[in-house]
């Protein structure tokens, strides 16, 4: 085997190795992604049944893996999953931060859906803290996103806060309105849970409406969904709206059985804000049934988790995120008006240096044109010159010839008639010779 050989095959096993070495990378990260957005998915599923302990740290490993990939939609899905977690417990700051940091995220890589979803979310936490402008306007950037690519879940899950936001302002038609409009859309893509909390708002409309068979068909139909699917934290706002609706109808026994069986799951998923507003309403319940210990008991209880939710430093601090957000976004928009403008000048100046090499170029052809022309009428004059000068020295040369010509020819005439006058002329002799023959007789 000659070393040439040898070389190319040395050569060719590194090149098979590198590229499976290549491959195995590139494999790992896809591994490694794909388990991002599978733990993703649990996390959520888990989420959304009530069981948010459990997938905190899940949660918070996902964020890590996805930030060590750079891996942006994954990491958008995990920080949208935290600020769920912390949202379901009442924490509105720490999860205003998160589902702004996720909307950040989803904006970078430009996943409408996404965005559209941290809309809805971040509408939510502002419906939590009563600022029902800043939720409105949350939910209906959403809702128009999700009309732009006919996400007909997504429209339904807008129309269905729109509604909240409608029935929490009094304005009861249009928010029923809403729901109903959300009701077909979730029918139509089979959504069985949004279906449920679609009904679960159309009781609590009715209810205020007091038309209590309505409501109680609706509520129970979303009860029995929200069991039946194991979302125990929906299936307990349920019950706290089926406690409300009882109370109302004066059947506080009925409304005692359900706001209680919502306040154990509440109290048990740890969501502050749920067993906040069942405390509220099982305080008046008591009150209303001449039970004042009962009644003082919860609404110390109510106080406390209002306080705690309410609290100056919870609304300072979702205050500074929102600030921090907006200033954040403003710089990214300044950033990139700056880009564009210093692409447009770069864009200029590279136009303006191309016409300017252009314009040189065409500058030196002309030079180096005009250059060749004076060159040739030069050449060309030179040599008109030596032709005039070679004319001059042929016509001097013609005209010697000429005069030459001339002279022999003078001196031949000249000889012709001294010739001639010394020899006598023909006729002469014809005529004397015909003279002698008339004498003869011949």
């Amino acid at each position: 085997m000659t070393k040439q050989v040898y070389f190319f095959i040395v050569i060719a096993a590194l090149a098979v190795a590198n590229l499976r070495s290549q491959n195995k990378t590139i494999n790992a990260v896809s591994e490694d992604t794909n388990y991002v957005n599978k733990l993703n998915l649990q996390c959520f599923s888990a989420i959304s049944r009530g069981k948010y302990d459990s997938a905190e740290v899940p949660v918070k490993k996902c964020c890590e893996l996805a930030r060590k990939l750079n891996f942006k939609n994954g990491l958008g899905f995990a920080l949208y999953n935290l600020g769920y977690i912390f949202q379901l417990r009442g924490k509105y700051a720490e999860a205003l931060k998160y589902k702004l940091e996720a909307l950040k995220t989803y904006e970078e890589t430009k996943k409408l859906r996404g965005i559209a979803a941290s809309y809805n979310d971040l509408g939510l936490i502002y419906y939590y803290m009563k600022d029902f402008k800043q939720a409105f306007n949350y939910y209906e950037k959403g809702y128009n996103l999700q009309i732009q690519f006919k996400d007909e879940n997504g429209i339904a899950v807008s129309l269905n806060n729109l509604g909240i936001i409608y029935q929490n302002t009094g304005n009861t038609e249009l928010a029923l309105k809403n729901y109903e409009a959300a009701l077909e859309k979730y029918k139509k893509v089979k959504g069985v849970r949004g279906i449920a909390k679609v009904c679960n708002n159309i009781g609590s409309v009715y209810s205020s409406k007091k038309e209590w068979s309505k409501a109680r068909e609706n509520f129970l139909q979303a009860m029995e969904a929200f069991e039946k699917a194991g979302d125990v934290y929906s299936a307990a706002t349920t019950a706290l709206n089926a406690g409300s609706m009882y109370h109302e109808e004066k059947n506080f026994k009925k409304s005692l059985e359900y706001l209680l069986k919502g306040l154990k799951s509440a109290e048990e998923l740890g969501t502050q804000d749920l067993q906040k507003s069942i405390n509220e309403e099982l305080s008046l319940t008591y009150a209303a049934m001449k039970d004042p210990a009962h009644a003082f008991e919860h609404y110390k209880k109510f106080i406390g988790l209002r306080d705690t939710i309410f609290s100056k430093e919870n609304t300072k601090k979702m205050v500074e995120s929102q600030m921090t957000f907006e200033f954040e976004k403003k710089q990214q928009a300044e950033k990139l008006e700056q880009a564009k403008k210093d692409a447009v000048a770069e864009e200029r100046l590279k136009r303006q240096m191309m016409m300017t090499w252009t314009f040189a170029g065409c500058g030196i052809l002309i030079t180096a044109f005009a250059v060749l022309v004076l060159r040739a009428y030069k050449e060309k004059k030179a040599a008109n010159t030596k032709i005039l000068k070679q004319k001059e020295i042929i016509e001097e040369q013609k005209f010697i010839v000429e005069e030459k010509q001339k002279e022999i020819l003078d001196s031949i005439y000249y000889a012709r008639r001294i010739q001639r006058a010394l020899i006598t002329n023909e006729n002469y002799f014809k005529g004397k010779l015909n003279s002698l023959k008339r004498k003869a007789g011949i």
